[in-house]
Parts: C-alpha cells; sequence; structure tokens
C-alpha cells in the first residue's frame, strides 16, 4: 500500500478524520439533548403562561364585554392567535395594557385580577420570550453541529473510498487481507 500513496502520514489522515467524526457525533448528539431540553422548557412555560393567560382573558371579557374601546386596548376582542409570535404579542398587550392602567386595573380587580397578578403575569412573558430566544439559537447550533458532522463524515467517506480502490489494487493477490478489510474476493 506504501507504494500506492498510502504511507504512515496517509493511514494517519485517515485516523483523523475518524476522530474528526466521533467528535462531531458526540457534539451533534450533546447538542440534541441541549435542543430537547429547551424545547421541553419552553413548551412547559409556554402552556403554564397560557393557562393563566386564557383564564385571566375570559375574565376581563366579562369584566370589559361593555367596553369595546377596553376590549380594542386589551386585544381580547379578537380570537387568540395560533402562530406564536402573534399569540405572544397578543399575551403581553393584555399584561402591560392592563399594568399601565390604573383604571383597567380597577376594574378588573373586582373579578379578582390583582396589580401583583399582572406584573407577575409580565414577568412571566418575558421569561417565555427569553426561552423561545434560547430554543432558537440552540436550534440553530444544533443545526450547525449536524452540518459540521455531514462534512466530516463525507471526508471520511471519500477518503475510504479511494483507500478501498486503492486496497482492492494492492491486494488483488492477497484475498484474505482484502477480506480482512470486509470486501467480499470471489473464490
Amino acid at each position: 500500500m506504501m507504494l500506492s500513496g498510502y504511507d504512515e502520514k496517509k493511514i494517519n489522515e485517515g485516523k483523523v478524520l475518524l476522530k474528526g467524526t466521533e467528535d462531531a457525533t458526540r457534539n451533534q448528539t450533546r447538542k440534541s439533548i441541549e435542543l430537547s431540553a429547551a424545547s421541553s422548557e419552553f413548551k412547559r412555560l409556554k402552556k403554564q403562561v397560557t393557562e393563566f393567560y386564557k383564564e385571566q382573558r375570559a375574565k376581563a371579557k366579562i369584566v370589559f364585554e361593555e367596553d369595546g374601546n377596553a376590549m380594542d386596548e386589551l386585544g381580547i376582542n379578537r380570537p387568540v392567535p395560533s402562530k406564536y409570535a402573534q399569540w405572544q404579542d397578543s399575551v403581553a398587550q393584555f399584561y402591560e395594557t392592563l399594568y399601565t392602567s390604573t383604571a383597567l386595573q380597577k376594574k378588573i380587580a373586582g373579578i379578582g385580577i390583582k396589580k401583583e397578578d399582572i406584573i407577575s403575569a409580565i414577568d412571566y412573558v418575558t421569561l417565555l420570550k427569553n426561552k423561545y430566544i434560547d430554543y432558537i439559537e440552540i436550534k440553530g447550533v444544533k443545526e450547525d453541529a449536524t452540518k459540521d458532522r455531514n462534512k466530516i463524515f463525507d471526508k471520511l467517506n471519500r477518503w475510504m473510498h479511494s483507500f478501498y480502490v486503492v486496497a482492492e489494487i494492492q491486494l488483488k493477490e492477497h484475498p484474505q487481507l482484502l477480506e480482512s478489510l470486509d470486501k467480499r474476493v470471489k473464490s
């Protein structure tokens, strides 16, 4: 094999590629685990915020059913958006409007929504925004790790293909050696 350019330096090149694929695979697996954790945390928090918002939105609709302006300001005169970005904007609008309007706070306090609840909800909405940003960032990093892994695997595949072609040519007189490389030899 040395006559065909597969000396110790060339074999070490293959070993480096193999080590690179192992490292890239471990990294990609680690990023997949991180993505799964970030996704679970985001979904858990979104469910919690959704339940809280749904309940408080229903109460607000009862309190302000005769006040079209308040319903417009709070964004409760239209269906809850299904897309996350619009949903998040709608939830934030609801709580920020309640927080900044003492008149709305007074009216809604009668049905059990206190200023502390509003502040807590704003904190949770902010936390949810941050969890979503974390999730998207980790998703991007994981995708990059997958691309990196695929690139190194492609390099290793090309190296192995060349190695096997040269091995078949150089070892045609030694079928047992070819079989040790997991190459089938016709008898």
